[in-house]
């Protein structure tokens, strides 16, 4: 790579993964006017634009004719990649934005076949590239994000529609991570109803809000409960033992929030924060180290499933610990299972009622564990049964 002065005329501009932000580009002049260009932009050797297309621009609004320039040989897929990290790193941008730039990364470094692994760092021996190869990690980092916020936003790119990203891309929604993921895990068609909800564009209403009222015409999700002929009795209504919560709490190091609880099975979970069905915790916001014991009818544990995992993916929860049913033939129970260890329970859970003797369910249970500690969660929890994790192709295993 060599810097030298080129021709500001003679720079090829061609499509740019994002478009010019004027009130940049004032701010940039000003800057240039009064200090010089700081950083040289980045051309490719035959002058297309790599990188400084906010900078080439204060620099032809000033008059310039000449601007100093790193000019690399890079093929195109490199030079895209050069301008996608320094979009990434230098500028501001929405979390859709993030997330379209970090799906083409993760496509351009597949293409090359130089996709940095788990494990890999910037000087595995890959061959010449634009500069050293920057992990996942490496980006998420730089640009003020944990690795698993990244693979979220990608998610995000990678699963919302063409046209619902071309709606929302000016709207208050294209920078809300948790909604953005609720919706990214919607289909297609329940994607284009929802940004036409009431306040879903303009943040007022939350996409998992929006998605319960639809499928509810209207009503609070908690006015599907189970209720069954005896007074009093809630069949939602399962509260652990203690020797389960106390597990939960040496993994997790407390409990900040229970969002499906009551004051009774409060005695036992002591939680910082608890939501009853008064409350609605689907409808609130979720934080910390999270105890979740849902509802068990449909579609609560259906929804309360997807909020832990947005939340935890979103990271507003730090942890959490979800028990369920063995229910391995539902989709809630395999978006769990796909992406968390868990415990499978020797027998059936023993739960409780204040008015009622211990009683178990007719199936068997399953904690799962969202978080960053796998290791921790199986020593604690391999006394309640078999911890397991999904098997992925390049794991190593004795058999």
């Amino acid at each position: 790579m060599v810097t030298q002065d080129i021709a500001v005329g003679s720079i090829a501009v061609g499509k740019r993964a994002r478009s010019l932000n004027s009130e940049r580009v004032r701010a940039l002049r000003d800057s240039i006017e009064q200090l010089g260009l700081l950083q040289p932009i980045v051309v490719s050797g035959t002058g297309q634009l790599v990188a400084g297309y906010h900078r080439l621009e204060a620099a032809r609004q000033l008059g310039w004719l000449t601007i100093q320039a790193h000019v690399l040989e890079a093929d195109d897929l490199e030079a895209e990649l050069a301008e996608i990290d320094e979009n990434l790193i230098r500028h501001e941008l929405t979390v859709l934005e993030q997330s379209e730039h970090l799906l083409r990364r993760d496509e351009i470094l597949t293409a090359m076949g130089m996709r940095a692994a788990r494990g890999d760092n910037r000087y595995t021996d890959r061959g010449e590239t634009v500069s050293p190869l920057k992990t996942s990690a490496d980006i998420a980092n730089e640009i003020g994000l944990g690795e698993r916020a990244a693979q979220g936003r990608i998610q995000i790119a990678r699963s919302i529609v063409p046209d619902v990203k071309d709606k929302i891309a000016d709207t208050e929604l294209a920078d809300r991570t948790r909604d953005l993921l609720a919706l990214a895990r919607l289909e297609p068609e329940q994607q284009r109803k929802v940004i036409e909800f009431d306040g879903v564009a303009s943040g007022e209403t939350r996409v998992a809000e929006a998605v319960r009222q639809m499928s509810t015409g209207g009503a609070t999700a908690y006015n599907n409960h189970a209720i069954s002929d005896t007074p009093g009795y809630d069949g939602d209504e399962w509260y652990t033992p203690p020797e389960y919560i106390e597990a939960a709490r040496r993994v997790m190091g407390g409990i900040d929030l229970d969002p499906a609880s009551c004051d009774s099975a409060q005695e036992v979970v002591k939680a910082g924060v608890f939501y009853t069905k008064q409350d609605d915790g689907l409808a609130r916001e979720w934080h910390g180290a999270v105890w979740l014991n849902p509802p068990y009818s449909m579609p609560l544990i259906k929804q309360f499933v997807q909020k832990a995992i947005d939340e935890y993916e979103a990271g507003s929860v730090s942890s959490a610990i979800v028990l369920t049913n063995n229910s391995s033939d539902t989709s809630w129970f395999h978006a769990l299972l796909s992406r968390y260890p868990a415990c499978f329970t020797r027998g059936r859970v023993q739960f409780w009622r204040p008015s009622h003797d211990d009683f178990g369910t007719r199936q068997g249970q399953v904690f799962f564990y969202l978080g960053e500690d796998g290791d921790k969660f199986a020593s604690v929890f391999s006394q309640f049964g078999v911890v397991v994790t999904q098997y992925k192709e390049g794991d190593k295993r004795d058999y």
